[in-house]
């Protein structure tokens, strides 16, 4: 159950980022 929740919060960290990478450009 603890993995599944540290990769669900992974993936929202990543989407962040290439949501900021992707306003950026």
């Amino acid at each position: 159950a603890l993995v599944i929740s540290l990769i669900f919060y992974i993936m929202l960290i990543v989407l962040y980022s290439f949501n900021l990478l992707g306003n950026q450009r």
